[in-house]
């Protein structure tokens, strides 16, 4: 958004100079998550007491799972390989509110 011109603290000569917008996974993950409960005042997206347990666990390395992961593959790279590339097989467990279901 900030580069999109948005930002309150640039001179308005500066703002929507109609670049493209762009954030990368993890700040797109966040805002999905915690960001959006922080903007809702809702107790969700983070693993923490009081807030709502809603997640799914993951396998990848699961045998008709769509996931490929890399030896060199850094937590980030992890999180984009799941985010872009998992498939229905890869999800062994599925929690909402704290109950598996």
């Amino acid at each position: 958004m900030l580069e999109r011109g948005v930002d309150p603290a640039r001179p308005p000569a500066e703002r929507a100079t109609g670049r493209a917008a762009r954030i990368d996974i993890r700040a797109a993950f966040h805002l999905a998550t915690a960001g959006g409960g922080d903007a809702l005042d809702l107790p969700v997206g983070r693993f923490a007491v009081g807030y709502q347990f809603d997640a799914l666990a993951v396998d990848t390395q699961a045998e008709r799972g769509t996931i490929r992961l890399s030896d060199e593959a850094d937590a980030g790279g992890i999180l984009d390989k799941i985010l872009y590339t998992a498939s229905t097989a890869n999800i062994t467990t599925v929690w909402v509110g704290g109950r598996g279901v």
